[in-house]
Parts: C-alpha cells; sequence; structure tokens
C-alpha cells in the first residue's frame, strides 16, 4: 500500500500485559557439598516463562531486568521462543544459605519501540519459595568446627585462670581456700575466742545479718584477696569498696580504723567521713560504712569481744614486752628496759673485764613495724 501527500498518522499503542510463569512456585534444593564459601547446591538455576499480550501489534523484546526482593536491578538474557513466549534463566546463587526463602521476582521489559524510555518500560511480577535442605552429613562438618572451636576457647579461658591464679598466689601468698577462709573467720590466730567482730548490716547478701568474728590485732578490710584479710564483693565487682579499703588494729589495748583506698573512696564512722591515712578510734557500738550509698558499700557495726585490760595482758600480743616473747625461758631474769634508756648506756663507763649489760630497744621502736599503719604501701 502507497501513502501519497502530507498527512501524518499517529497509532495508538497499548501497554502490553505480560505474564510471570516460573516452571516451579516451590523449589526444593539439596545441598551436595560444603566449601568454604558455603553449600553447593543440585539446582543453581530456574526457567521463568514470559508470555506476553502485545494487544494487537507483536514487536521484538530488546532487553529485560531482573529485580528480586527489590534489590539492585540485574540485566538477564531472554530467549524468544515466539513471538509473544520469552524464557529467563534465573541464577539461584544469592539464596545459597541453609533455610527458607520467600523471593519476590519483578522483570522489567523494553522493546524495539521503547527502548532507552524509561515511561515505557512495562513489567510483570511473582513469587517463588525457595527451600534449601542440608544433609545432616554435612552439617556434621560445621558441628566438628564448633567444637574444635569451644575446645579451643575452653583452653584459652583455662589458661587465663590458671595465669590470674598463680599471680594472686605470688603476689600474696595466700591460696584460693585461704581467702575464702578469712571472708568468713578473718585472719584467725591461736586464740579461740574472738577479741572483736563486725555485725554486717549492709553489703554482700549472703553476709548480711551475720557476725564475722576478728581473732587478730590487725586485721584488712576490703575486695582483693591478695591485700585483704576480711573480702566483700570480690576483686572484679562493680563495687566502691576498694581493694584494699582500710585497717583495724588493736594498738596498746585500743582500736583504732585507717582508711587506707587508694581510688580515694571515703571510709564513714557513724556516717562522718573518716580523713584518709589517719588512725582513728573506734569504739564498741560504732558504725563504720565502707563506700558510698547506692554504690555497693558495706557497713558495720563493730563490737569488742575482749575487754581492753585483758587484751593489753594477753602474753601472745606482738607488743607485749614478755619472757615467751623474746624467747627466753620461763623463770629467766629480764632486766626492766627502763634502767637502760639510750642515753644511760652512752654514757656508763666500760669497766676493764665487765659484762657490759644488755641493750633492749626501745617500746617504740619494738612496736614500729606493729604500729605502721602505712607499712602495706611501702
Amino acid at each position: 500500500m502507497n501513502i501519497v501527500g502530507n498527512n501524518s498518522y499517529t497509532i495508538q499503542l497499548d501497554t502490553p500485559t505480560v505474564t510471570v510463569a516460573p516452571q516451579d512456585t516451590s523449589i526444593l534444593r539439596i545441598a551436595n557439598k560444603n566449601t568454604e564459601g558455603g553449600y553447593i547446591f543440585d539446582k543453581n538455576t530456574e526457567n521463568i516463562d514470559l508470555n506476553i499480550d502485545w494487544k494487537g501489534y507483536p514487536r521484538k523484546l530488546t532487553s529485560a531486568k531482573m529485580i528480586v526482593n527489590n534489590g539492585t536491578p540485574i540485566d538477564v538474557q531472554l530467549e524468544k521462543i515466539n513471538d509473544t513466549q520469552y524464557r529467563v534463566a534465573w541464577d539461584l546463587s544469592g539464596f545459597d544459605q541453609r533455610g527458607s526463602f520467600q523471593a519476590k521476582i519483578n522483570l522489567q521489559l523494553n522493546d524495539e519501540l521503547s527502548e532507552g524510555i524509561a515511561e515505557r518500560t512495562f513489567s510483570g511480577e511473582t513469587t517463588v519459595q525457595i527451600v534449601n535442605r542440608v544433609p545432616v552429613s554435612l552439617m556434621t562438618t560445621y558441628l566438628l568446627y564448633g567444637l574444635y572451636a569451644l575446645f579451643g576457647l575452653m583452653i584459652i579461658a583455662f589458661l587465663i585462670w590458671r595465669k590470674k591464679i598463680t599471680a594472686s598466689l605470688v603476689k600474696g601468698g595466700k591460696s584460693v581456700g585461704e581467702a575464702i577462709r578469712k571472708t568468713i573467720v578473718g585472719n584467725r590466730n591461736s586464740r579461740k575466742n574472738p577479741i572483736a567482730s563486725l555485725e554486717i548490716i549492709d553489703g554482700p547478701t549472703n553476709l548480711i545479718g551475720k557476725e564475722l568474728p576478728i581473732y587478730s590485732e590487725s586485721v584488712n578490710l576490703g575486695r582483693d584477696p591478695a591485700k585483704s584479710d576480711m573480702i566483700f564483693y570480690g576483686p572484679e565487682s562493680l563495687t566502691s569498696v576498694s581493694g584494699l579499703h582500710c585497717k583495724i588494729q588493736c594498738l596498746q589495748g585500743g582500736w583504732q580504723i585507717t582508711a587506707l583506698s587508694s581510688s580515694r573512696s571515703e571510709t564513714f564512722i557513724d556516717d562522718e567521713a573518716m580523713p584518709f591515712l589517719s588512725p582513728v578510734t573506734i569504739s564498741e557500738g560504732q558504725k563504720v560504712r565502707l563506700g558510698y550509698l547506692a554504690q555497693q558499700p558495706v557497713e558495720f557495726i563493730f563490737h569488742i569481744k575482749e575487754s581492753i585490760s585483758s587484751a593489753a595482758n594477753d602474753p601472745r600480743k606482738t607488743n607485749t614486752l614478755g619472757n615467751e616473747s623474746i624467747g627466753l625461758k620461763k623463770g629467766s631474769f629480764v632486766p626492766n628496759p627502763e634502767m637502760f634508756s639510750n642515753s644511760q648506756a652512752s654514757s656508763q663507763t666500760k669497766q676493764p673485764g665487765s659484762i657490759p649489760p644488755p641493750v633492749f630497744p626501745s617500746k617504740s621502736d619494738a612496736n614500729k613495724n606493729d604500729d605502721d599503719p602505712f607499712k602495706d604501701f611501702r
């Protein structure tokens, strides 16, 4: 047919209708190999057929893009079966994990008249269920790897634990059993009865309401077993009690408490803050708090179990000068130390052939180590 003249003609093309028909709407895949990159399944591609209704004007498809689960569009190759039927090969490599997946597929198409015109692109959609099964024989490999990793972690944890315990023993010279025993009974010595006690009114739940006995003239309180005799909460706890928080000691028949916290966490007596590194007298029934309220403190009432006079006359005390304390037999003659002051000893004239009198250390020198509340910091 010949058309002559300057007339123009307009042809209205309706948008084609696309029907997307996967060969199988429920795809079952079985893994046959396990590699470092993942499982390899028996089925890696799926054919998807396209049926196109051209609305009376068939054209040639020129390009196609596939979008899976609203992801990035991917170019796919079209296989023409006839003018209205095409086929696309779908790569399933994006679903290589064990389990079940729902895949929403959208195919965007261009024909020879709409190529390059975004608004002329037409599309079709479908949904496919993918089920990936992994045999037990292949899963065993991962299970073995997991067991090996768990065993390795256990060995590392044991080595770390052993190193910490060894460091604690070397540093403090104390065993774990000794640290636990101190928490319950304090630094027990040869006494049968305690000379003081701490009535716990706030602190670790298992100690509240208990009365911890004190058998020694000097006891350190804190949360580090390597530094303290009575341990509260433990070294790794989130508490305002320091590793070595304070010291309670009996000196010359009287009791004193010294705040020693290196982190400057305060010690309170009857709700009054104590000065650091300065001994303060403590009496029967006074309330002591280590740390701050609402920050896991320890609070106790101090009790004196043995009278001051009996404590001062106890021959087992390190600051008492007696026959046993200087290694003499019972009944041996011990001169009065006050007869030999330093000035008298230096002013005496040594007589020829005479035996020089014994020189005793002064009381302050004899007790220097026991009375020094800061010896742990040196």
